[in-house]
């Protein structure tokens, strides 16, 4: 089933992302659909309760463990994967003081790796 009124408008209007126009026809169609009015109380009720959530903390190589799992897991389901290029934005240059010589290294740990289904899309 087609929802009459787009979820998109709904969330940019929680959001302050509206121009002029769109938030006057969000707020002409929330004074009609009582349905679309407790959405959005219960969006706002929602967003209050995940903002007075503590930080989340998370343990070093957290990310690196979780692509690797991710990336195991495709690999069971035969979800073949390629190599992903690091943007060059993402590399600081480094100079090693034991041999004189200089490379490249990421800045922080980064996702090398991508399932085909998503190279096909790009």
């Amino acid at each position: 089933m087609t929802r009459p009124f787009p979820d998109e408008l709904l969330s940019a209007f929680l959001d302050d992302e509206l121009d002029p126009a769109d938030r006057e026809q969000v707020e002409q169609h929330l004074v009609t659909s009582e349905a679309d009015r407790l959405l959005v109380a219960e969006l706002k009720r929602l967003r209050g309760e995940v903002a007075s959530l503590p930080p989340a903390e998370v343990s070093d190589g957290f990310t690196d463990r979780v692509l690797a799992a991710a990336l195991a897991e495709a690999e069971r389901i035969g979800m073949a994967i390629g190599p992903l290029p690091v943007p060059e934005s993402d590399k600081v240059q480094t100079a090693d003081s034991a041999n004189g010589s200089s490379g490249s290294v990421l800045s922080e740990p980064a996702f090398t790796g991508m399932l085909a289904a998503e190279a096909d899309t790009e």
